[in-house]
């Protein structure tokens, strides 16, 4: 809670008038998350050059990225099940525009943007010598891949 009021400027007792317990505090940050991330898919959803789904990953490794500090902390609680199916329908339907568009291979499924995000989650969370920054170089890596378009299916 001392961590979350400094970040906020405010005093630890600013943030227990708000907030009742700790619990209520990340039940709060987790809904904002999630908010976050259904108006990202929407707006991922309202790009019709197929690059959406990128949009939507990047939007991902954003979220990850703010809330890393406390994400085991998030991570324990239950999202709202209607902001997740949303999320996975857009994620489905952006990876079908990109399959289409030609903006990421012809073998790329939803499944892969799911692992990625898993991925991503991941390496925030990571600690020791990988600096803050780092889920943006990892995701362009694996956007470029995402992309590449070999007969094999991606497979050297």
């Amino acid at each position: 809670m001392e961590e979350i009021a400094a970040r906020a400027g405010v005093g630890v007792g600013t943030v227990y008038r708000r907030f009742a317990s700790k619990d209520a505090l990340m039940d709060e940050l987790l809904r904002m998350a999630m908010e976050q991330l259904s108006t990202a898919a929407e707006q991922a959803l309202a790009r019709t050059d197929g690059h959406g789904l990128e949009d939507l990953l990047l939007a991902f490794g954003r979220e990850f990225a703010e809330h890393a500090r406390y994400a085991d902390l998030l991570l324990a609680r239950e999202p709202d099940a209607v902001a997740i199916r949303r999320i996975q329908d857009a994620a489905a339907e952006l990876t079908a525009r990109a399959v289409a568009a030609g903006t990421v291979g012809a073998g790329v499924r939803t499944s892969d943007f799911m692992a990625l995000v898993s991925a991503l989650r991941g390496l925030v969370q990571a600690s020791g010598d990988i600096p803050p920054e780092a889920w943006q170089r990892f995701l362009d890596i694996h956007l470029a891949g995402l992309r590449a378009t070999p007969a094999s299916g991606g497979r050297a």
